[in-house]
């Protein structure tokens, strides 16, 4: 469990180092956001919920865009929506709460 929630924050951190080459350093930045069958939108995300599997993989829809990706419990959501192949993880979702927990990541250079 501990190398599922490693490996992404340290991918990240190589990421950021690579943009921020040009920076004095950087900032990581990481956002939790609960999606239900109550509150299927995040605002700050912009995305919405649309399924959940039994299996826990989840779909979502881009506000922005329309499109929607999917992403397994502990994966990551890609397609063309912005958030790169490491931004947006999945990282818990249960079909009998109607909950899934998505784990934002990103970084911002320092001066």
């Amino acid at each position: 469990m501990l190398r599922i929630l490693i490996v992404p924050v340290l991918a990240m951190r190589l990421v950021c180092f690579a943009f921020a080459a040009d920076r004095e350093g950087f900032v990581t930045y990481r956002r939790l956001a609960v999606l239900t069958s109550q509150r299927p939108t995040n605002e700050f995300l912009r995305v919405k919920l649309i399924s959940i599997d039994t299996n826990g993989s989840t779909r979502i829809q881009v506000l922005s865009s329309g499109e929607i990706i999917e992403a397994p419990v502990g994966g990551h959501f890609s397609g063309t929506n912005g958030f790169g192949k490491l931004g947006v993880r999945l990282a818990s979702a249960s079909r009998e709460k109607s909950e899934a927990r998505l784990q934002y990541l990103w970084c911002e250079g320092t001066k």
